[in-house]
């Protein structure tokens, strides 16, 4: 199967988890229709013996059919941080796992899973990174690993083949990886190089590729600080961003990396795409922002030739004098995506106002980008003005998942203090009202979902993390009625 969904990925720290409902939540007991077909957030199970009171959290899921996923991220236990897997098989979630043979690997105090893409049930593949050891001064030094599932089984992680020649600095780590069929993965992230004497590190972009289940050497992007996002449509042809650059893979081959184009006069400035997702080969879309002013752009690739980027429409209604950002984005056809966002209000300090930050979504259609559209009911549950859109995917044309989250405290109006998470969905192009999900888990201070990934209309997977007292804790949860969805529409 091709996973053409993409969410965003976040690759560093995490947090814990929470139990009630939140001010425009359903209520404990509600119907399914009115919670959009979702179940309840829950830990992750078996999770507490590994990390006992240390953190964790998940960054990534990936699901190759309806209730069959995996996820990973990290945990903390005895003062040092490890990566875990744990999958979902047949709608039940499986007990996590220390990811194998990392730990003979990471000779410091840190590890984590990054990245995870599904291309059948119970094959996958995941990447991320560990401390290698630590320099002359002590400074923690960091390497990339893959490891892979094969029919339920996940293998021995393994550093990526002929990284460790290229990261002299000592900083790399995979960022994203997709996989288009069992054993045919692409992956990238970045190395560090010192450069000046006694500086350290400039970052460099790489790929790498797994074929018939083993992976090859990695390959450095030129002129590229990173690769952030890749997306694979068919084996050996995918595309990624790059440090604000694209770069395609056809036939098995990476070419350069190349710039993409913007309007003349422009305001924004010059394009740095951070976001990708690969519908068929050399049909891609990606997203970021402008560099010399936030405003939240797409490009798309047609039959393998890159247009220009343009604004999204619409976000600049939503943020009036502000800025916008794009979260995530997700294909599913040839010129039909949707993509999720926020929308920035920069009032002075002090201002009473607290429309800080609005969430939208906004899809392309026969290659058309229509108006961004604010998260509908938001205001019911984010009371203070701060809301944003996290993670987004898409099974089909207008049917996606939506996640996000929003601040409860009056005193952290730019969310940088407690808040909650929702979901919502997108069902033949209409957005259903959010439903607060961390209420339930009890949390208490930070809370986010950091990926979502959705195989067919109303079922969806997402994972994050949930802070209660002072633990941050990895959650999942899962959307098992596409009938429930529809009648939430009414």
């Amino acid at each position: 199967m091709v996973a053409a969904a993409l969410s965003v990925l976040v690759v560093g720290a995490c947090a814990p988890r929470a139990s009630g409902s939140a001010p425009g939540s359903p209520a404990a007991g509600a119907g399914a229709a009115a919670s959009g077909g979702w179940g309840r957030a829950e830990q992750v199970p078996g999770l507490a013996a590994l990390a006992g009171s240390g953190d964790s959290g998940l960054s990534a899921v990936s699901c190759a059919s309806p209730g069959n996923c995996s996820a990973g991220g990290f945990y903390a236990s005895g003062g040092t941080s490890q990566a875990f897997v744990v999958s979902q098989v047949s709608g039940t979630w499986g007990r996590a796992l220390e990811v194998p043979g990392l730990a003979g690997l990471n000779k410091g105090s840190n590890a984590q899973v990054s990245t995870v893409s599904c291309a059948s049930p119970g094959n996958c593949s995941a990447g991320g990174y560990y401390t290698s050891g630590h320099s002359a001064g002590g400074a923690p030094m960091t390497a990339a690993f893959v490891v892979s599932q094969v029919h339920g089984t996940w293998g021995t992680a393994q550093a990526v083949p002929g990284l460790a020649a290229l990261n002299t600095g000592k900083e790399a780590g995979v960022s994203s990886v997709s996989c288009a069929s069992p054993g045919e993965c692409s992956a990238g992230g970045s190395f560090g190089r010192p450069f000046g004497q006694g500086s350290c590190c400039r970052p460099n972009g790489f790929v790498v590729s797994q074929v018939n289940g083993t992976w090859g050497t990695a390959q450095k992007i030129q002129g590229t600080a990173g690769v952030s996002s890749v997306s694979c449509a068919s084996p050996g042809n995918c595309g990624a961003t790059a440090g604000g650059l694209v770069v395609s893979q056809a036939g098995g081959t990476w070419g350069k990396a190349r710039r993409v184009a913007t309007p003349a006069g422009s305001t924004f400035g010059k394009a740095s795409m951070t976001l990708i997702s690969c519908a068929t080969p050399a049909n891609c879309t990606a997203g970021g922002a402008g560099q010399k002013m936030a405003r939240a752009l797409v490009v798309s690739q047609v039959h393998g030739t890159w247009g220009t980027a343009r604004e999204i429409p619409g976000t600049a209604g939503l943020t009036k004098r502000g800025s916008s950002q794009l979260s995530a984005v997700s294909c599913t056809a040839p010129g039909y995506c949707t993509a999720g966002g926020s929308g920035y209000w920069q009032h002075p300090e002090g201002s009473s106002t607290r429309a800080f930050a609005v969430p939208y979504v906004v899809r392309q259609r026969r290659g058309s980008w229509g108006q961004a559209e604010r998260i509908p009911d938001i205001g019911a549950v984010s009371k203070n003005g701060y809301a944003v859109v996290t993670a987004l995917s898409c099974s089909s044309p207008g049917n996606c998942g939506v996640a996000g989250r929003y601040t409860t405290s009056s005193y952290n109006p730019d969310g940088s203090g407690p808040g909650q998470v929702f979901v919502t969905s997108q069902v033949r192009g209409a957005l259903t009202t959010p439903r607060v999900i961390t209420t339930a888990l009890g949390n208490d201070g930070p809370a986010e979902i950091a990926a979502i990934a959705c195989t067919a209309a109303g079922r969806c997977s997402a994972v994050g993390y949930y802070w209660l007292g002072n633990q941050e804790r990895a959650f999942v949860i899962s959307q098992t009625s596409p009938l429930a969805v529809s009648r939430a529409l009414g």
